[in-house]
């Protein structure tokens, strides 16, 4: 019996000094340049363009815009999961892995693009599309164009907001009241 005891008691005393908030990664994309292929690069072409278009829509508070816009982005979405660019299949069902969390993300988005009094809904979609198109670029190793990341505080979101452009500097499209410039804090490069 008095083994049992020493058996709960070294249990007791690890679960009391094991950490209570859980330890998290920050960094939302790893860039595996091993897997650049100049197909994809092609295809994620028009994704990247897409995501400008729905930051010019967060940008100028026009949920109609962002709305229609996301819309035709999931049919983009949509065609890309239905080709085949690559022989490496491994590279194929990475691309397709993305590209499906991707959509989800967009779903969500036009759920809450579709309810015009949600901003902080909006935002939190607009963010989570942006961390999946980088956490897709990264995975596949995109190396077409550089891609800037930009990050912000926000008093609504508590890890802050992400984003991703081609301009190394720009306005902050979910504050669009705040008319200063802002510089990239990353290149998706190069993490």
């Amino acid at each position: 019996m008095g083994k049992y005891l020493w058996i709960v008691i070294g249990c007791l005393c690890g679960a009391c000094s094991s950490p209570t908030a859980p330890v998290l990664d920050n960094k939302q994309a790893v860039y595996l340049s091993q897997n650049n292929n100049p197909a994809i690069d092609k295809a994620c072409q028009p994704l990247i363009v897409q995501y400008q278009e729905i930051l010019k829509g967060m940008a100028s508070n026009d949920t109609t815009y962002l709305f229609n816009v996301t819309r035709s982005y999931i049919q983009i979405t949509d065609s890309l999961l239905a080709l085949n660019l690559v022989a490496d299949s491994n590279l194929q069902q990475n691309f397709n892995f993305g590209v499906v969390a991707l959509n989800a993300e967009l779903k969500g988005l036009l759920s809450a693009a579709s309810e015009n009094d949600r901003i902080k809904e909006i935002k939190f979609s607009v963010n989570m599309v942006g961390i999946q198109l980088l956490h897709l670029l990264g995975q596949v190793g995109y190396k077409q164009q550089t891609i800037y990341i930009y990050s912000v505080n926000d008093e609504q979101m508590e890890d802050g907001l992400k984003w991703m452009s081609w301009q190394k500097t720009m306005r902050d499209p979910f504050h669009p009241n705040t008319r200063s410039m802002l510089t990239a804090d990353q290149v998706l490069q190069d993490q």
